[in-house]
């Protein structure tokens, strides 16, 4: 798990053994480090102002922590091991996918569950806010991609496509398309109107775990069980580079605020950073 803040300066990695460490990114001197969970940080997002740190773990707590100096502010316990996470635009919100098949929403402020959506049929991977708060998007090891109502809870639409579990998604930042990493080793970007997939990237030797998008919408970044990371052109689909050198697969992948550098976290604890140039 890994996350940038949104001033571009720290960022967040989290490892198998439950500790969670704060980089900072101008000379990737390590900040602050932490024992944040009993069992491996699943997931890791800062607030929209940098204010909190949210962590998700297999020890079926998500913790709120209180930036820069990481006071625990709140604990919201689960029944099931927290697979991923995602904080609404506005930051009311915290979405949590589950062990369970099922996606918690908790109130930001409170910690109270304003909403429990319930129609994947097995554990959900990845999920997302769009830009404009108004949808959460969430991907299952059921192989559908749900749209949700965020204010309501209802559930919008269901999409298929893939051959395998959806691993992660992610919105381009202008909200008209979405980004799948699956289980059958592609990538798929789907148009948001029509709810088709426009381009399938195909060039991992195993299943694809994470996937992020640039800044720009220009640039799409996967990692995978194959021990690569792969950046693509979110236009043409057309494969830039090939990230090597891993121990552990690049579980988690991150652009910068700016763009200028992608993340990439491995299940060891293992960060990374990639410079655009």
């Amino acid at each position: 798990s890994v996350a940038f803040s949104p001033n571009g300066e720290l960022i967040a990695v989290g490892d198998v053994e439950g500790g969670i460490r704060l980089h900072a990114i101008d000379d990737g001197t390590e900040v602050l480090t932490f024992q944040g969970h009993d069992d491996a940080v699943t997931a890791l997002a800062f607030s929209p102002d940098g204010a909190v740190l949210v962590s998700g773990s297999y020890d079926r707590s998500v913790k709120l922590w209180s930036m820069p100096d990481a006071t625990l502010a709140t604990t919201l316990d689960g029944s099931y091991k927290i697979r991923a996470i995602s904080i609404s635009p506005d930051g009311a919100t915290i979405a949590t996918g589950q062990s369970n098949d099922d996606v918690n929403v908790f109130d930001m402020t409170t910690g109270d569950t304003l909403h429990v959506l319930e129609d994947h049929r097995d554990p959900v991977y990845g999920l997302a806010y769009s830009p404009d708060g108004a949808t959460l998007a969430t991907g299952s090891k059921d192989r559908t991609i749900k749209f949700w109502d965020a204010k309501s809870g209802a559930l919008k639409t269901t999409i298929k496509g893939h051959k395998g579990g959806v691993r992660g998604v992610a919105f381009a930042a202008d909200g008209a398309w979405l980004a799948s990493a699956s289980d059958d080793k592609t990538i798929k970007l789907w148009d948001l109107k029509t709810l088709e997939a426009y381009i399938t990237l195909e060039g991992h030797d195993n299943r694809v775990l994470a996937v992020a998008i640039s800044p720009d919408g220009k640039t799409v970044a996967s990692g995978a069980q194959d021990d690569t990371a792969k950046i693509w052109d979110a236009e043409t689909g057309e494969l830039r580079a090939t990230l090597t050198g891993f121990a552990d697969p690049p579980s988690a992948l991150a652009f910068s605020p700016d763009g200028d550098l992608l993340a990439t976290a491995a299940e060891d604890g293992t960060l990374r950073l990639w410079s655009k140039r």
